[in-house]
């Protein structure tokens, strides 16, 4: 448990809750996760068929609140394959992400810290 907190103080973004379906996809395979938190700098996406370390993605999202959404590519930093305290899923850092969607994620982020 002292390991998890400690990941998380080193985070270089905030995140947040982030309960919205994500659509992604690895080459030409479109699947469909579960988002659990975000930050400007990747997410963590639960899902029961998580991808391996190193594998590339482009994922479609959209924040509440705002009007359209916004593609990213983003590359697979963790996999959980769950268990009885956790859920499956793999986090994602986001390496091909406009400024303005980054933008977007920081207010959604901080909107819901204030909250």
């Amino acid at each position: 448990m002292v390991l998890r907190r400690h990941q998380k103080e080193s985070r270089a973004h905030a995140r947040a809750p982030y309960r919205e379906s994500v659509r992604y996809f690895e080459w030409d395979r479109a699947r469909q996760a579960q988002g659990v938190e975000i930050g400007a700098g990747g997410m963590f996406l639960k899902t029961s068929a998580p991808l391996p370390e190193g594998r590339m993605v482009t994922l479609r999202l959209a924040l509440p609140g705002t009007r359209g959404g916004f593609t990213v590519l983003a590359r697979v930093v963790r996999t959980v394959h769950g268990g009885v305290l956790r859920e499956p899923g793999m986090g994602v850092q986001f390496l091909d992400i406009t400024s303005s969607a980054r933008s977007l994620i920081d207010a959604y982020v901080q909107g819901r810290q204030a909250a």
